[in-house]
């Protein structure tokens, strides 16, 4: 084979940005202490994804790169605490559309509290407290969540979780933007409300039948129910 032959077949090869139609790049790194260690543990993490494609008005990127530490302690045996500190940046250029284009640091702090019973019961409590901008516009962003779930396993055939979250937004920019959905990921500036059932029942050693519900309450829009049913057969 020659270069150019061995160069098509190469996955590390070099190849001119002009030629590139699509190109995607995800890495995810973790180094951990004491990974194994029943009372106390650190993870850190390192997060780069970048996506690029050609369309019809030029080429488009997409980039989020993020370090995340990850700490849990235990008070008790049946109690865990964790806490995790992320800070990133998550991107967008686009040649074609210049107005879409944002540069959004971000960060990201949350302490949590778990309550486990053996394999029958887990419940947690968790804070998150988020903050971003964006340094193309000058949007900002500050959100503040309280989320409670729990897990109940049945006779070891049911197992039924549910999921409570409220979210409190106080966003400065343009909610129907690019930038607006990027940084309120699919919520609203205000007061959000999130809540989910959901049931996974074994019906026998090949079928699985789950049934879930979810409901939303963004803003202030109307409230939106969904609810699925689904069987698996596994083999």
């Amino acid at each position: 084979l020659d270069d150019q032959s061995f160069a098509a077949y190469n996955p590390f090869a070099l190849i001119d940005d002009s030629l590139l139609v699509s190109s995607n790049v995800y890495w995810l790194n973790t180094l951990y202490f004491n990974r194994s260690g029943n009372k106390f543990g650190i993870d850190y993490s390192y997060l780069r994804n970048f996506s690029k494609q050609v369309i019809t008005v030029g080429p488009e990127s997409r980039g989020k790169d993020e370090h995340k530490i990850t700490m849990r302690y235990k008070i008790a045996k049946p109690i865990i605490i964790n806490g995790t500190y992320s800070i990133g940046n998550k991107s967008l250029i686009s040649e074609g559309f210049t107005s879409k284009n944002y540069n959004i640091p971000y960060q990201v702090i949350e302490p949590k509290i778990t309550f486990i019973k053996g394999s029958v019961f887990r419940t947690s409590v968790y804070y998150q407290y988020t903050t971003s901008s964006n340094n193309e516009g000058g949007e900002l962003l500050s959100s503040n969540e309280l989320t409670f779930d729990l897990r109940y396993n049945v006779v070891a055939k049911s197992t039924i979780t549910t999921k409570f979250s409220y979210i409190a937004i106080t966003f400065d920019g343009i909610e129907d933007s690019p930038v607006g959905y990027a940084m309120l990921e699919g919520l609203n500036n205000g007061n959000n409300i999130l809540w989910n059932v959901s049931i996974d029942r074994k019906l026998s050693q090949l079928l699985q039948l789950t049934a879930s519900y979810e409901g939303r309450k963004t803003g202030d829009n109307a409230i939106t129910h969904a609810g699925r049913l689904q069987m698996r057969a596994i083999f």
